[in-house]
């Protein structure tokens, strides 16, 4: 399959929405399979990712109101059910993507720093997931995975943006959960964190 048939499946408003998750976490096989040769793709993709989460975001906000409506009416309805489960798979795909990105980029300097001007978006994603009023466990684990990949990428660097309230209270949900994976990922994120607080010796 070829990344352009990903860019225009992603794009196009004809295609079903339950396309554009699987398309996204496509992205993140590729820069896993090609390294820093994804560099060429680079900006295409994470204009395309940056897309996603701006939809991800708007969803969340409109999810909200109509849970608030719904309270008030006493009334369900299965769309907004729909709807949750979409932004979910939608943010848990840009997760991937993102973590396959920086995975397969990381080996090069000249790579790295492209990365380095997509970390805020990154983190931001993160902690919109963070100050989520519901996230899967597996969604708690891919951001708490992606958050140690771009400590272990960046270094003493990216620690200011990654030592608050809101990734803290997220690994610690990690480190809470049953699920061994989830748990695993946060406890090695919230470790690596602890390095790079550790004064030098």
């Amino acid at each position: 399959m070829s990344s352009g048939y990903h860019w225009g499946a992603g794009q196009s408003e004809k295609v079903d929405a339950t396309v554009k998750p699987a398309v996204l976490s496509c992205f993140g096989d590729v820069a896993l399979a090609i390294g820093p040769s994804f560099s060429r793709y680079y900006e295409y993709v994470t204009n395309f990712l940056l897309m996603a989460v701006s939809t991800a975001k708007v969803e969340d906000r409109r999810r909200k109101e109509t849970v608030e409506a719904l309270l008030i009416a006493l009334m369900f309805i299965k769309e907004d059910y729909d709807k949750v489960e979409y932004v979910e798979q939608l943010r848990e795909s840009c997760i991937e993507a993102y973590t396959g990105i920086v995975q397969g980029m990381r080996t090069s300097q000249n790579e790295l720093a492209l990365l380095a001007s997509q970390t805020p978006h990154m983190l931001d994603l993160v902690e919109l997931i963070a100050t989520s009023d519901s996230i899967e466990d597996s969604l708690v684990g891919a951001a708490s995975g992606l958050v140690g990949d771009l400590v272990t990428s960046f270094g003493v660097a990216i620690l200011p943006s990654v030592d608050n309230q809101h990734i803290a209270a997220l690994l610690t949900r990690g480190r809470r959960s049953k699920t061994a994976k989830t748990k695993s990922l946060a406890m090695w994120a919230t470790k690596e964190i602890r390095k790079l607080k550790a004064p030098a010796s």
